[in-house]
């Protein structure tokens, strides 16, 4: 008798395995770039406008001056009495922006004609924040339209303020004065060819006497906010985006301020101070790189390692990311290449 066997247990099929796919790359969020390129070309154009308007009036009112006779009856009608004149020259050594109508308004009631020096000298010493400067840069102008030797006092002060023997003394003072004197140059209140050329002696002193780049923040700031006037600087990144939008964006008004020769002048020099930088940060990154090694090392055998080598490998670190992150920022404002840092191993 044949027998049926036992019925074969089917197996549950394999589940299927579907490969999710790849999620899609995120779309640029052009309404961001858009909203980055005008927000950047906005300010740049609104900054063009200020000191071209500034500098016209300066101009205008060393075409209109008055001779001797007539500056003397003018300042006749104004206040000299000793009550107010040196409380104001006081003020002028502590100028803000909150201070600037103050100051103005009573700029047109004294007369400064036997002060003009004082004066120079408090605007010149003044430690000013950054975002005062160009309260300060009215002010001077108001003063060189009304007062025609006070251009002279100012730049011979200048002289005495921004040395180059003396620079390193006070950095942070310096970075504020340096764009001080460029702005002041730019709206034509002091003497063109002297206050260039003085220019030109300090950024050279400032590039060539800096072999630890402690002057690095101090030509970062002089990039960033007189660099179109003096060295056509025009933010890298923005540039990079502005080719990624592809939009036709209008980006041609241009400082006009000064000569092409004075620009590509500086833009060398500047250049040149990058490419040291660059080499710079090189080293210091292989210094970092044998710290690290010796860390590592002296873990392997000891066990533990000192203190001290670790917190002296934090500031090591520390002053690099710092050096690396400001050199990135240099990159960006000279359109140039960032360094290859060596490979471990």
């Amino acid at each position: 008798m044949q027998t049926r066997g036992a019925p074969v247990e089917e197996l549950p099929l394999p589940p299927i395995i579907t490969e999710d796919p790849l999620p899609a790359p995120p779309e640029e969020n052009l309404e961001l770039i858009r909203q980055q390129i005008t927000s950047y070309l906005t300010e740049r154009n609104d900054r063009l406008k200020q000191r071209e308007e500034l500098r016209e009036q300066n101009l205008n009112a060393e075409k209109s001056r008055l001779n001797a006779e007539q500056q003397q009856a003018a300042m006749t009608r104004l206040d000299s009495s000793i009550k107010r004149i040196p409380p104001f020259i006081k003020r002028l050594r502590t100028v803000t922006e909150q201070q600037r109508d103050a100051l103005c308004r009573d700029m047109q009631t004294l007369n400064l004609t036997r002060y003009i020096s004082e004066v120079a000298t408090a605007l010149t010493e003044a430690k000013l924040k950054m975002s005062d400067v160009w309260t300060s840069v009215q002010i001077c102008s108001l003063l060189h339209q009304r007062y025609p030797d006070f251009s002279l006092s100012l730049y011979e002060n200048w002289l005495k303020v921004l040395q180059k023997e003396t620079l390193n003394e006070n950095l942070s003072k310096v970075r504020v004065d340096l764009r001080l004197f460029a702005e002041l140059i730019t709206v034509h209140v002091l003497p063109i060819n002297q206050s260039i050329n003085h220019l030109i002696t300090i950024l050279t002193t400032l590039i060539n006497n800096d072999k630890d780049f402690s002057n690095l923040t101090i030509l970062i700031s002089f990039c960033r906010l007189c660099g179109e006037d003096y060295a056509e600087i025009f933010s890298n990144k923005i540039r990079k985006l502005i080719i990624k939008l592809d939009e036709n964006i209008d980006d041609s008004n241009k400082s006009t301020f000064h000569s092409n020769e004075l620009k590509q002048q500086i833009r060398q020099m500047l250049n040149d101070y990058f490419q040291k930088l660059s080499i710079y940060l090189i080293d210091e990154y292989k210094q970092l790189q044998k710290q690290d090694q010796l860390m590592k090392r002296t873990m392997e055998n000891r066990g533990e390692i000192n203190q001290e080598i670790k917190d002296k490998y934090e500031q090591t670190n520390t002053a690099f990311q710092k050096l690396l992150q400001n050199t990135e920022t240099m990159a960006d404002l000279l359109e140039q290449t960032m360094p290859e840092l060596p490979v471990e191993g």
